[in-house]
């Protein structure tokens, strides 16, 4: 990041510096600071693809999925042909809460690139929210077929398969995941899951207490450790739910959507059904339609019963 500031300081005018370092803070996750950059590179060329398309990344990365959506659109407007942009405009559109046109942004960038395995992805989740699971198989294995080494794909079949209540299948594809991407944090959550539901808890406990422990990367301070501090009871609920509050209003909503879900999941393992299908409604009031969490809770509602 020096670089492009120097070169900024050398040329005021370089509207490639103010992207370039714009691209670098996003990336450290400072969209704020990366959209103020990105702002000046277009100000300075205000036909500037590159940096339409990156200021939809930063502004997605912030959650402000309306202005993803027109940087996208506006990239779009200057390549029709720009495949990364559909598919960004449509993971916007998803997380707005409108997958019918995501999707159409997902055929888009299927049709200009027949291989782009993150758009039959992204599809294949779109289909799945709405309940198409067929659908979305059918996209995951064309996924899988593409690149058998995409862990997202193995992934994302997995989850439909824990949603069916097909839980060897799901097993296997989740370590499949794990395999391919040995921190893909969540994947390793739901083998703990499986396992338990399968009856082998000892395992479950185990490889998730040994996963953890090798995560150098995790802090005990991070959402995820203490996600699976409260599934191995290394953590009170009060003090989970405490953990998942923010001053960042986006983020308190979606730890609380996963805290409900992960607190309904322990009382539900633990025979309390009451309070399971209480967290589980909770979840979904978050109405973070777009998240694993909320479509596991819908599931284990529709197994207990509740529509």
């Amino acid at each position: 990041m020096a670089d492009y500031t120097q070169a900024i300081q050398l040329d005021p005018a370089d509207g490639w510096a103010y992207l370039g370092r714009g691209v670098v803070k996003s990336a450290k996750r400072d969209y704020d600071e990366a959209v103020v950059d990105i702002d000046q590179a277009i100000h300075l060329r205000p036909r500037f693809l590159e940096a339409y398309f990156y200021r939809g990344v930063a502004n997605f990365g912030k959650g402000d999925y309306s202005a993803a959506i027109a940087d996208f659109t506006k990239a779009i407007g200057l390549d029709q042909k720009l495949v990364r942009a559909y598919l960004g405009r449509g993971m916007a559109k998803s997380r707005n809460g409108d997958d019918d046109s995501a999707m159409a942004d997902y055929d888009k960038a299927i049709e200009i690139e027949p291989k782009f395995t993150n758009a039959y992805i992204s599809r294949g989740r779109a289909k799945a929210r709405k309940g198409d699971f067929d659908a979305a198989i059918a996209d995951f294995n064309k996924a899988i077929v593409l690149n058998p080494k995409d862990a997202h794909a193995y992934y994302n079949r997995a989850l439909i398969d824990q949603i069916k209540g097909e839980q060897a299948k799901a097993l296997a594809d989740f370590i499949r995941c794990t395999e391919i991407d040995e921190k893909h944090d969540y994947a390793h959550i739901r083998i703990w899951l499986l396992r338990i539901r399968l009856g082998q808890s000892d395992q479950a406990n185990q490889e998730l207490s040994t996963y953890v422990a090798r995560r150098w990367e995790l802090s005990p301070n991070d959402w995820v450790s203490k996600v699976i501090g409260h599934l191995l009871d290394k953590n009170t609920e009060a003090d989970f739910f405490a953990a998942s509050s923010s001053s960042d209003p986006r983020k308190d909503r979606e730890q609380h959507c996963e805290a409900w879900y992960y607190a309904g999941l322990k009382h539900l393992l633990k025979g309390d059904k009451g309070a399971a299908v209480d967290y589980f409604n909770k979840c979904l009031a978050t109405q973070l339609t777009n998240f694993d969490e909320t479509q596991l809770a819908e599931a284990e509602l529709k197994a207990l019963g509740q529509n």
